[in-house]
């Protein structure tokens, strides 16, 4: 298994807002990958099957539905400021 450090991640982050035109990523597929790193490294589809309702702003937390989750149970991601 590889992890990217810190430095690989912030330059990915870097190459998708300043060198879009070289990556052949359509605009929706970059803000997708950005949204899955601020979102603490969720699945794409994970990201992209959420509803407004899976998500508690009062409470601060979402939930990705069971369906939706790799060990088709509920899993809750608290949301934070940073």
């Amino acid at each position: 298994t590889h992890f990217l450090s810190w430095e690989e991640v912030e330059k990915l982050l870097w190459d998708m807002d300043h060198r879009y035109e070289d990556l052949d990523l359509a605009f929706q597929t970059r803000q997708a990958i950005k949204l899955c790193f601020h979102l603490g490294g969720q699945r794409p589809y994970e990201v992209v099957t959420l509803e407004w309702s899976d998500i508690n702003f009062k409470d601060k937390y979402l939930t990705v539905q069971p369906e939706n989750f790799k060990t088709n149970i509920p899993h809750v991601i608290p949301l934070t400021r940073t």
